[in-house]
């Protein structure tokens, strides 16, 4: 199947293969999107409204000007994107089981953000807002937070983090006793 109509509306798309190739201005609203194979792909000014991508591969995709408004990733191969290149507005974005290594959501506005079951090895949170962020059984090995509002965030479930309470906000976030002690010993304590 290809995609040849600029707008799709409530509609299940599989196993379209767009690796390596260039989506411009096409409009999905309230679609599941299945089985895509777009990695090293280029999205620039699509708008992705309510939609679910379930077993995609999107690893090293180009996000250029691309709205994710109430987007659920599951299953996903995400590795190396660049969140912060899609909408300017932000992001409305959710993932379970995913794989998120290597991308980078630096400086977004992300409150809420959910990470369920994912893998996101050395991904750049930098100077992020995740208030208020859930990271359920995610495994954040390498993860960088300098900068972060992690005020109320829910990390008590997370593995692999250490958070440098000097450079991010943390009033109130929760934290596994695996994450605590990294982050102690950020601070030069000895537990």
């Amino acid at each position: 199947m290809s995609l040849d109509q600029e707008e799709y509306v409530e509609e299940t798309l599989e196993g379209i293969e767009l690796s390596g190739e260039t989506l411009d201005e096409v409009r999905f609203d309230g679609c599941t999107l299945e089985g895509w194979s777009a990695a090293d792909a280029t999205l620039r000014q699509c708008a992705f409204d309510d939609c679910v991508f379930r077993g995609c591969d999107l690893s090293n995709a180009k996000l250029f000007d691309t709205r994710l408004r109430g987007v659920r990733f599951e299953r996903c191969k995400l590795m190396g994107v660049d969140f912060g290149a899609a909408y300017a507005i932000g992001l409305e974005v959710r993932f379970s089981g995913c794989v998120l290594s290597y991308a980078s959501f630096a400086g977004m506005a992300l409150r809420e953000l959910e990470l369920i079951e994912c893998r996101a090895h050395e991904t750049i949170f930098d100077d992020a807002d995740l208030r208020d962020a859930l990271f359920t059984e995610s495994d954040l090995r390498g993860a960088r937070f300098g900068g972060t509002d992690l005020r109320g965030a829910d990390l008590s479930e997370a593995t692999g983090y250490a958070i440098d309470p000097t450079l991010t906000k943390v009033k109130g976030t929760k934290m596994s006793m695996e994450g605590a002690l990294e982050s102690a010993r950020l601070l030069g304590i000895e537990v």
